[in-house]
C-alpha cells in the first residue's frame, strides 16, 4: 500500500514537473518580453534613405529560447521576420542560452 502511495505520488510529481516545462516558459516570455506601442519618430526622407541604403547587423537575439514562430509578427519578444524586414536587417544572429563554468 505504501509502495502505491509513493509511486503514485512520485508520478503526479513528474506529471507537474513536466507540465511546468511546458506551460511556465510561455507565460515568462509573454510577461518578460512585451512589445511597447509607443508612438512613432518621425524619420525624415534622407534618413529614410540611408537607412535602407545600409546592411543592418543584429549581432544577439534569444528567438531560440522561447516557441514562438518567426515567420509571424509577434505581441511578444522582439524578434520577428516581419520587423526584421521593417528594418531592413540583412543579418540576425539567432543565438543559444548557455552557461559555462
Amino acid at each position: 500500500m505504501l509502495r502505491r502511495v509513493v509511486v503514485g505520488s512520485l508520478a503526479l510529481l513528474l506529471v507537474l514537473i513536466m507540465g511546468a516545462f511546458a506551460v511556465l516558459p510561455g507565460v515568462v516570455d509573454r510577461r518578460m518580453n512585451t512589445v511597447v506601442n509607443a508612438p512613432h519618430v518621425a524619420v525624415s526622407d534622407s534618413a529614410r534613405r540611408l537607412h535602407r541604403s545600409l546592411l543592418v547587423a543584429d549581432l544577439h537575439a534569444d528567438q531560440l529560447l522561447w516557441a514562438r514562430n518567426p515567420l509571424v509578427r509577434s505581441a511578444s519578444g522582439h524578434v520577428d521576420v516581419p520587423r526584421m524586414d521593417d528594418g531592413n536587417v540583412a543579418l540576425q544572429v539567432f543565438s543559444v542560452v548557455t552557461k559555462v563554468t
